[in-house]
């Protein structure tokens, strides 16, 4: 029976999207406008910087701050640092991501460039993100809060990179327990930073009385207040716990004379004074819901073994007991760390005995709901190394299947070698999770590693049946990372090997041989053998549910159908892809992908209209497009498919923006697949073509081409290119060498897409030589090919000269039998007339101008029908209170209806606000 890996959700919170939300905070605070009138002061500063221990209200001085920032020109963006980031692929991964939130254009490929060190310095792989940044058209504030959790000295230094070279638009504020090692002398002799420490964010005593009287609602007197701040320091955290320990002292003045000097003290003092005041109840709820780092009601549920978590969620919020909602819906919270902390000190004085099958009953609720990654700290804390291996091994090959491949090669980092070399599988996964993030150079040791184990005696020595499994998926990695390596003869002979007898139920990596298999075949030019390779590979990924890898399978069908001239065949495959995507509910990256390289068939076709159609779609869905570092397809592809077909449409402008991006991109990572190097080969001369570069004498051509095919496996689109640089040039002899030795090899491959363009140049080549009869023959020849699947652009694109070669070709035609009523003769008379007039150019989609950010993209989330009522009313010139009374709801309602709006359109004022909408199409202009 088949085994059915089901891909279609996604278990594997990568990137936690409330580490990006600014925190919620409680309406009762004491508003500190002394540190915020501080921190606006550095707003044209590099840097600002919160340095406290816990319990100092850095986090909501920031939050007060930023609230008051309505300038409609800057961007926040917020990260909650936590010690998950404590390693530069996660962190830099977690700052493009948030950068991304508010302008989802920026191009930063965190995974490349971590692979890029290799090549690099690891601080010189990340100038294209600083280089980005300097792109974004806004001012940016970038919040790092809890910043204490870094430690890992690549992050610092790379930080202080940042620091170094920072770019002007983005201004950066650091929360921290600790110092971090930044120059902070020279930022302070230069005026660039601006620092609050813990003396700065302590109350001082008015604060002190407004705590008390105005957000705690607790009486005190003067005097009391004075001596709490003496006691306490002005210790914000120590204060909310002396309120909630007041509440029920007879005598304040004795209770507060009595207090600990010491702010740990207090807190553990504090905290067992308030667990004293609560039920008995709620304190046992508090005490073992102390283990859990973020909680739910039904995660609570769970762990007590009760019912009713969710009213004592509520309690808790009741009662300001240091809890905080992680997110807007308040279904997640998370308890104050130092609170936290002296709870779990507290449970393992008074409980130690429950607290393992406390862990163990998390670790069983959140492994059952998808969040292995938390499962196992829990495995982990209760001592059972085993039930996190278990765990790991269970999910490790959904991890690779839905492409969580950093988050893998985490938790197995945390492993020891002995752990290891008793769950050989455990380390398989760490191969091949290197091998898919093309960590290419880390793979063969750990293969070798794992030869090693397997000859050495164990405490559980594996069946023979399971050594043999292990052994063959080594030889699979190895084989596919024979043909990365350029030993593709090899490599198709050991894969051929290895899929006549392959184990049972080992699907996935059945599935990566066929594809890699499929990818010699295609590098090597046997592209009838690479579509039948493809096609198997999209079979088996349907039967056994495996939904990116038919993506990848399926898309490159596509593109090899082309590359033999079978446009039908390839627009089928594409149309099979989207309705796969939408049958299955996948991303839209996906979608973009197939219409694009539908889009591409329809300009061969000349159908501009239809092409126009396809490409609108990508760009009004391109905020919706996943950006991530381990996006299902090269995003490079797609960006060149898109700049072509700008192109086509004569737009140079927004071609050039495409390519660009996708020319960075691949510039980080240049271990890419031979069909993206010919891609960028073939664009890159339409480029130099289209702007008048390909016949300057300065241009630099070699060199700039064997940049883009760095295997060597792109040498058709290397020869193509050169025979156009020779004509452009006037060197048609040159040009005639090439072709001399290029046209057998095509038509030996049967690349006929290929091939016809070679023959349109060769007509070309042989006109400008002055061989009129061999231009003619040559044309005749293409004309043959691209009447079967009716290629026209190849033709058309080539203007006056081939003009001039079609009138003469229908004036006196080879083949005696064509005349106007074949489909030859029918589309040499068509080609005349589309060469005749000026081609329609499709309506343009992006405006002229110089960067990504003139894109027309539609709103992200639309407008509710209240917010409607409401734009319209304030579009004609109506007061907030005006407002209230037209729509009889309340001014507090409208405001949040206002706020809303402002969030939606990214916008801080009503007339910024109102020129969004109007560009939106929301409203119109009157």
């Amino acid at each position: 029976m088949k085994e059915k890996i089901l891909s279609g959700s996604n278990p594997f919170n990568a990137l936690l999207v409330t580490k990006f939300e600014v925190p919620v905070v409680r309406y009762r605070i004491v508003l500190r406008r002394r540190l915020t009138d501080i921190l606006k002061t550095g707003m044209d500063r590099q840097l600002t910087l919160l340095v406290a221990p816990t319990g100092y209200g850095k986090t909501t001085v920031l939050v007060e701050w930023l609230s008051g920032i309505m300038m409609p020109d800057w961007r926040i963006i917020w990260l909650t640092v936590d010690s998950f980031d404590n390693e530069p692929l996660h962190f830099w991964s977690y700052i493009a991501t948030a950068l991304k939130k508010v302008y989802a254009h920026l191009q930063f490929d965190p995974q490349r460039s971590y692979q890029d060190r290799v090549e690099k310095s690891p601080i010189e792989s990340l100038t294209p993100l600083f280089n980005a940044i300097t792109q974004i058209p806004y001012q940016l504030v970038l919040v790092l809060d809890d910043y204490q959790w870094i430690t890992d000295d690549r992050v610092h230094q790379e930080m202080r990179y940042l620091l170094n070279h920072q770019p002007k638009n983005l201004h950066l504020v650091i929360s921290s327990r600790v110092k971090p090692p930044f120059p902070l002398s020279r930022l302070r002799a230069q005026r660039q930073l601006v620092e609050l420490t813990a003396k700065d964010l302590s109350f001082n005593l008015q604060e002190v009385k407004n705590f008390f009287s105005s957000a705690m609602e607790v009486d005190i007197d003067h005097d009391q207040a004075a001596s709490l701040l003496v006691a306490t320091e002005g210790w914000i955290a120590g204060l909310q716990l002396v309120t909630l320990s007041l509440q029920s002292q007879p005598d304040k003045k004795a209770f507060i004379a009595n207090l600990p000097e010491k702010n740990q003290q207090i807190f553990e003092y504090l905290t067992e004074e308030v667990l004293d005041q609560q039920t008995p109840e709620l304190r046992d709820f508090l005490l073992k819901t102390s283990l859990l780092s973020e909680l739910s009601a039904p995660l609570c549920d769970a762990v007590l073994q009760r019912k009713d978590s969710l009213e004592m969620l509520n309690r808790i919020q009741s009662a300001n007991l240091f809890i905080v909602a992680l997110d807007e819906h308040r279904h997640w919270f998370s308890y104050h760390r130092l609170f936290s902390d002296t709870l779990q000190k507290y449970l393992r004085d008074t409980q130690p005995e429950i607290i393992a099958e406390l862990h163990r009953r998390a670790c069983t609720w959140l492994q059952e709901f998808g969040f292995p990654d938390k499962a196992i700290n829990h495995a982990l804390a209760f001592g059972d190394v085993e039930q996190a291996a278990s765990i790991i091994d269970t999910c490790a090959l959904q991890a690779v299947i839905t492409f969580d491949l950093v988050q893998l090669a985490q938790w197995l980092s945390r492993f020891s070698d002995e752990l290891i070399s008793e769950r050989p599988q455990l380390g398989i996964y760490y191969a091949l999770a290197n091998f898919l993030l093309e960590r290419f150079d880390k793979v063969e040791p750990k293969l070798q590693a794992l030869e090693q184990i397997l000859e050495k005696p164990r405490k559980k020595e594996l069946t023979l049946k399971d050594e043999k499994l292990i052994r063959w998926e080594i030889a699979v990695i190895r084989t596919c990372l024979d043909y990365w390596n350029e030993n593709s003869a090899e490599s198709v002979s050991n894969f051929k090997t290895l899929m006549q007898n392959p184990p049972e139920n080992d699907v996935y990596f059945s599935g990566l041989m066929q594809h890699n298999l499929a990818e010699v075949y295609a590098s090597r030019g046997d592209l009838e053998a690479a579509v039948d390779a493809y096609s198997k590979g999209c079979r088996f990924a349907i039967d056994y549910g495996l939904l990116r890898e038919y993506c990848y399978s399926a898309s490159e069908l596509a593109y090899v159908r082309k590359m033999q001239g079978r446009l039908g065949g390839a627009e089928r495959d594409y149309q099979d892809l989207i309705d796969y995507a939408l049958r299955f509910g996948m991303s839209d990256a996906v979608m973009a992908f197939a219409k694009a390289g539908m889009a591409e068939i329809a300009l061969e076709k000349n159908q501009m209209e239809h092409a126009g159609e396809l490409i609108r779609w990508v760009i009004e869905n391109y905020d919706r497009i996943e950006m991530s570092p381990l996006n299902w397809i090269r995003q490079e592809w797609l960006y060149v498919r898109l700049a072509n077909c700008f192109l086509a449409g004569q737009d140079i402008t927004n071609s050039q923006i495409f390519f660009d991006k996708a020319i960075n991109g691949y510039r980080s990572n240049r271990q890419v697949v031979h069909y993206l190097s010919s891609q960028l080969i073939d664009m890159q001369v339409k480029m130099w073509s289209a702007t008048g570069e390909l016949s300057s004498r300065n241009l630099n051509f070699e060199v700039q081409i064997d940049f883009l095919d760095p295997t060597g496996k792109s040498n058709p689109a290397k020869q193509t290119a050169l025979i156009r640089y020779y004509l452009a040039q006037g060197e048609p002899e040159n040009a005639l060498n090439v072709l001399s030795e290029l046209v057998p090899k095509l038509e030996e491959q049967k690349m006929q897409e290929r091939l016809l363009e070679v023959m349109v140049l060769k007509s070309l080549v042989c006109q400008a030589t002055g061989n009129y009869q061999q231009a003619i023959k040559s044309l005749h020849q293409a004309l043959q090919i691209a009447v079967t699947e009716d290629y026209r652009r190849v033709f058309t694109d080539e203007g006056d000269p081939m003009k001039t070669l079609l009138k003469q070709y229908a004036r006196q035609p080879l083949d005696e039998e064509i005349n106007v009523q074949t489909a030859v003769g029918s589309m040499v008379s068509s080609l005349i007339v589309e060469l005749e007039k000026k081609v329609i150019v499709p309506t343009k989609i992006v405006t002229d101008r110089h960067s990504t950010t003139d894109l027309v993209y539609p709103m992200p989330e639309p407008f509710s029908h209240r917010e409607l009522d409401v734009l319209k009313l304030i579009a004609g010139g109506k007061s907030t209170k005006e407002i209230a009374v037209a729509l009889m709801i309340s001014v507090n309602t409208i405001k949040v209806h206002i706020k809303s709006i402002y969030r939606k359109t990214g916008t801080h004022t009503r007339s910024v606000m109102l020129k969004r909408v109007i560009e939106l199409g929301v409203l119109k202009k009157t």
